[in-house]
């Protein structure tokens, strides 16, 4: 660059940002982007001979990096100008021109060739121009730009006045440089104050709480992602007051009043009584530093206990005091710290944490102006030129969630910008608008345990409508209207619509006799057969309801008044005990929902061959009928096992079949022959498995149709089964039916957040539960969030969510990761101690008998999601053990004695022998085998970045660090290495023939070698 340079240690902050940077190079994640409209004319030249100027003031634009090894170095140039260019923008549609805009604002720094600032003047129509200023934040915090801005106007304004003297304002003589800051701050850390507040944090980062489960759109992915958008909201008037008011009251700052706040938001939304945040801290404490430009952020990590028996009140208090604490320790660089006590993070979150909390208080109001003007939401003058800001889509942010609060005397702003692969507009603008909600509860009721707060939002309104469907008289309906079509057809025996509704009526009449009518309960203790079927219509044609029970049990119900047995009707003699609950006639919409979802009509042929037991839905014997359609049973002694399952529908040839969720694993081992008429499988009962949806598909050849069943009480139907990338919605609830998700402590969870599915359903008409209480209330054990439309979203139970690594992870979620390659036909993953840390290990069984696939299944998975969703063992079987319900059998689940799938393979090349003992070293790893992960060997962010710099040391070739992260085997790592080499060899022999070329003609051109050492290696 040929100006003299002179070198230091990068400071901390920048040795952290680095590592980001060499992640994801391409990113613009680290700009910060002011965009402002001009208005006026802005004269280039004196702006350019402004930003010499301020060069020439701060060091922090004049430096450029380099990297050595695991150095990092900050290299301070005499002279290296600030780019200040004009574009001139042709396109004339405006949406056009903000493409451009975004563009600019986009364009990758070369942080070892170029300084961090960038000022762009696009020029557009007339009066369309906008003013780029581009900064990378590894030499910039919000103070510095505020600074820097304010600066650069005065010495813009001064320019135009061709006074050439310097015009002071802001700028200070004397103020220390970056340079100075940062060889100030290695000594620091490595002296007695240091080593005291390193301590302090060693302290606070035991035992982490887990990190924050923030409602995520999908399984988080391996490599991270920065895609992003931002929301503002603005408190209320009424917020402001209330928080003043309690600041003073307790004692403390506007500040904390709102980080406690936000801390209870992110408590609800996560339904984790501890939370740990971020605080966007600041190591400028002393004087000389006060006007120096130059990144001086550093997070700092807050941990807090949101129990919900305590008071917001008594949260601030405590929080205060953490955060006081917090600031006593501020210096301590975070990105030390992370390297001495987390270098094993996983790389697709940011380390620590997932959110971050930023406040800015402006000092004065010539500050605060600046400070709007920088955030997006304010004006600036230059003289006679005005600098209109406006927000740029934020394209990109580091953390899920940054929460940037801008307080001014009178109003404060909420900028929220989210990470858009992790969270939905919609739960983003849910989360402002719950904040809004929330303080007001909270500073209504300082003194109300937090658990206890009612806050007051717009209920999603839920449709409903009154159910009450007697299939008795639709039979009837169907008689009088076909009283000759087939109607029930079980072991042989068939009877029409009329023969069935005469049946029913005679029945109904004795029923009538013994005293049964509206309100009554029966029980009825049938086998599957036509007895059955008529039973339970003649209960409904009297209005009573129904409870089926297995006819090998008893006694029936206490509850139930009479019995309906094979010997005929009997008054119940039994214990007052209502005994278990069971299926009766108000099936909470049940068959309004089948009849409205699954239309069925005169020419169907419905098959019902499950046995029969007290958990049972009726509608699964009404369903048909209701709908004029033919109801198929299969004979009493059927046992449901798949030869005589297979045998039933080929002599019966359905056009619908019912089956069991529970029961596919044992039903679906061989294709059926072809069933012509087939056009329907429903399944119900819990949400299926990716393989059992595969599974059925193949088996029947029909596309299933799922109904999701808790102890035979409808849920509602389920779409989009077949994703491998979330769990089902469900399409349609039952009428009546009203869902709740509900926090570990029983509460209401926000909008958008996970909760555990409840549903609350009408009591049957005519029970004691119907005059006291709301209704039956079903706990379907399953997590679950609303979506923007309203709908529901399945995840995995509650019971399967497990901590591993300071992780939540979703067993559910994992399996269904699992059986989504395609070398896995069935996966069951559970969880072991490994010296007091949870493990997970993966049984699977193969499509292939042979295996084929399983080894390559660890590093496919690798690629796709992040590292602690990826189990640590995996093991192949060859089915997947049951109980006799049809339950997996996790105790019989046992490693083999030897699995051929972990077993070591050696490095099949000279290059892989290298580069397994480089590994080795690094890691203190003795052997390390061609198929081996770099992570599950015990690698982490900081030795990629070491193996990064190994390769181009030994080499000479320059592998991004992130290469290690998607190739993170040790053959598929050599792949890359080898691709990277044969590269530099090619573009080495395109420069000798041009060279050779340029000597032919006089014209010799210099090679730019690669620098290799070997090129034999």
């Amino acid at each position: 660059m040929g100006s003299a340079v002179r070198e230091y240690p990068a400071s901390y902050a920048q040795r952290g940002m680095w590592h980001a940077f060499e992640l994801a190079p391409e990113s613009s994640v680290y700009h910060v982007t002011v965009r402002a409209d001009v208005s006026g004319h802005l004269d280039m030249a004196a702006l350019r001979a402004a930003a010499g100027r301020l060069a020439q003031r701060h060091d922090v634009l004049r430096t450029t990096f380099r990297s050595t090894g695991d150095e990092l170095s900050a290299r301070v140039h005499d002279d290296l100008p600030v780019p200040v260019t004009e574009v001139h923008v042709a396109d004339r549609d405006p949406d056009g021109f903000e493409d451009r805009v975004r563009h600019e604002a986009r364009i990758p720094f070369r942080l070892t060739e170029e300084g961090p600032l960038r000022i762009v003047l696009l020029d557009g129509a007339p009066d369309r121009q906008v003013l780029l200023f581009v900064f990378h934040h590894m030499s910039w915090d919000f103070e510095s730009i505020v600074l820097a801005l304010r600066e650069l106007g005065e010495l813009y304004q001064d320019g135009l006045t061709r006074a050439g003297r310097d015009p002071g304002g802001t700028h200070r003589e004397g103020a220390a440089g970056y340079a100075a800051f940062a060889e100030w701050e290695h000594t620091w850390v490595a002296g007695p104050e240091g080593e005291e507040s390193q301590a302090y944090w060693a302290q606070q980062w035991a035992d982490l709480p887990e990190a924050l489960d923030l409602p995520s759109r999908r399984p988080r992915q391996a490599a991270r992602s920065y895609t992003g958008a931002m929301h503002w909201t603005e408190l209320e008037p009424t917020h402001v007051t209330g928080l003043d008011q309690l600041a003073r009251d307790a004692g403390v700052t506007r500040y904390a009043v709102l980080l406690t706040a936000f801390t209870v938001l992110l408590s609800r939304f996560a339904d984790q009584h501890e939370v740990t945040v971020g605080l966007a801290g600041s190591q400028r404490t002393l004087p000389e530093h006060r006007w120096t430009l130059g990144n001086f952020v550093n997070p700092l990590v807050l941990r807090s206990d949101v129990r919900p028996e305590r008071t917001f009140r008594d949260l601030v208090t405590a929080g205060s005091r953490t955060v006081f604490a917090a600031l006593r320790h501020r210096i301590v660089p975070f990105p030390l710290l992370v390297q001495r006590q987390r270098p094993d993070y996983d790389t697709s979150r940011a380390p620590v944490f997932d959110v971050l909390f930023a406040y800015d208080k402006p000092h004065n109001r010539d500050q605060d102006l600046l400070a709007r003007f920088v955030a997006g939401r304010g004006e600036t003058r230059w003289g006679d030129l005005l600098l209109r800001s406006r927000p740029l889509d934020c394209a990109e942010t580091f953390y899920d969630l940054t929460t940037y609060v801008f307080d001014s005397s009178s109003a404060v702003a909420v900028r929220w910008e989210y990470n858009t692969d992790v969270l939905t507009d919609e739960a983003v603008a849910g989360l402002g608008r719950h904040f809004g909600a929330l303080l007001s509860a909270l500073l209504a009721a300082p003194d109300t345990p937090v658990g206890e707060l009612v806050v007051d939002e717009p209920a999603e309104s839920v449709a409903t409508q009154e159910t009450g469907i007697s299939t008795a008289s639709l039979v009837a309906a169907h008689a009088a209207a076909a009283p000759d079509r087939p109607a029930l057809h079980c072991a042989g025996r068939v009877l029409s619509y009329g023969e069935l509704h005469r049946s029913v009526e005679r029945l109904a009449d004795q029923l009538r006799a013994v005293g049964a009518g509206p309100g009554t309960e029966v029980a009825i203790r049938l086998p599957r057969s036509v007895g059955l079927v008529v039973a339970l219509l003649a209960v409904d044609r009297v209005g009573g309801s129904c409870r089926l029970v297995d006819p090998h049990l008893d006694p029936p119900p206490g509850s139930v008044h009479l019995v309906v047995t094979e010997a005929g009707i009997t008054r119940n003699s039994g214990a007052a005990d209502a005994g278990p609950p069971a299926t009766t006639d108000g099936d909470g919409g049940h068959l309004e929902l089948l009849l409205a979802r699954y239309p069925l009509d005169g020419r169907d042929r419905v098959l019902q061959h499950e046995p029969v037991t007290s958990r049972t839905p009726l509608a699964e014997f009404r369903w048909p009928l209701a709908a004029g359609a033919q109801l198929v049973l299969a004979p009493p002694d059927a046992d449901g096992e798949p030869a005589g399952l297979a045998a039933l529908l080929a002599r019966e040839r359905p056009t619908v079949v019912q089956l069991r969720t529970e029961t596919l694993p044992a039903a679906v081992i061989e294709p059926l022959p072809p069933l012509p008429g087939l056009r329907r499988a429903l399944c119900r009962g819990d949400v299926p498995s990716l393989a059992q949806v595969r599974q059925l598909r193949r088996w029947t050849g029909v596309e299933p149709d799922h109904l999701y069943l808790v102890d035979g009480t409808p849920v509602g139907a389920l779409s989009e089964v077949d994703t491998a990338d979330g769990f089902p919605l469900l399409d349609r609830l039952p009428p009546g039916v009203r869902p709740q998700l509900l926090d570990a402590d029983g509460h209401p969870v926000p909008p958008h957040a996970v909760g555990v599915l409840t549903l609350s359903a009408p009591a049957p008409a005519g029970s004691p539960a119907q005059t006291s209480g709301p209704g039956i209330l079903t706990c379907t054990g399953r997590l679950a969030r609303r979506e923007a439309d309203g709908r529901i979203r399945l995840h995995g139970r509650a019971s399967r969510r497990v901590r591993v690594g300071g992780y939540r992870v979703d067993l559910d979620e994992v399996e269904r990761l699992l059986e989504a390659q395609p070398a896995v036909r069935e996966a069951v993953v559970v969880t072991s101690e490994d010296q007091g840390r949870a493990r997970m290990a993966a049984f699977l069984v193969p499509h292939r008998a042979d295996g084929s696939g399983l080894r390559e299944l660890r590093e496919a998975l690798s690629r796709q999601r992040a590292r602690y969703l990826v189990p640590a063992e995996f093991h192949r079987i060859a089915q997947v053990p049951r109980d006799r319900h049809g339950r997996i059998d996790l105790a019989a689940l046992t490693a083999p004695a030897a699995d051929p799938d972990s077993e070591y393979t050696p490095p099949a090349t000279p290059l892989e022998r290298e580069l397994a003992l480089m590994w080795g070293d690094l890691l203190g790893v003795e052997k390390i085998g061609r198929h081996d992960d770099f992570f599950h060997s015990g690698g982490h962010s900081l030795l990629a970045t070491r193996v990064s710099a190994e390769v181009k040391d030994r080499f000479g070739v320059a592998l991004p660090v992130r290469t290690i992260f998607v190739s993170s085997t040790l053959e598929r790592y050599a792949v890359a290495v080898l691709q990277a080499l044969v590269e530099v060899a090619g573009a080495e022999l395109v420069h000798h023939d041009k060279a050779d070329a340029g000597t032919a003609t006089g014209r010799r051109r210099p090679i730019e070698s690669g620098g290799r050492d070997d090129p034999n290696a």
